[in-house]
């Protein structure tokens, strides 16, 4: 018999395994690494974040924009090094640089504190890709949303 568990939108399936034994391999994944996140598009359950991504690397962007997919996994990372923005966050697709999120989402995110150097957290990932913009749901660990007071 599987079992499922689903944590925000992070769904993990696996063959037998009880929540309690999930903890520690949920708590590592959400430390660290890019989950590709399995919700329905057009919903945006608690912890979920909309947030359009506008002038997507209008450089080289456009020619992979056909190739990005709803579900694809986005890192995000803050840049304190950005010209014009201290709390600027760099968001990928893979090791492309898509762009900065809006100066209004990192303010509601809370970057930083919430996103250092390095960081990948919080995730995020692609709902739609078209001409023009991507939107990207971020998904919020459960520490970051419990600490916005969500």
């Amino acid at each position: 018999m599987s079992s499922q568990s689903v944590v925000g939108s992070v769904v993990l399936s696996g063959v037998g395994l009880s929540r309690r034994s999930l903890r520690p391999l949920l708590g590592w994944a959400l430390a660290g690494a890019s989950l590709v996140a399995c919700a329905a598009p057009e919903s945006n359950p608690p912890g979920e974040v909309p947030i359009v991504l506008r002038d997507v690397a209008a450089y080289s962007g456009q020619s992979l924009i056909h190739a990005m997919r709803a579900g694809d996994a986005v890192r995000l990372e803050a840049d304190p090094r950005h010209p014009f923005e201290p709390n600027a966050v760099a968001a990928y697709w893979g090791s492309f640089k898509l762009g900065y999120l809006p100066r209004e989402a990192t303010a509601r995110l809370g970057c930083p504190p919430v996103c250092r150097v390095g960081d990948e957290l919080p995730m995020g990932r692609i709902v739609t890709a078209a001409s023009g913009a991507i939107s990207v749901t971020i998904v919020m660990p459960p520490w970051t949303v419990a600490r916005m007071g969500e």
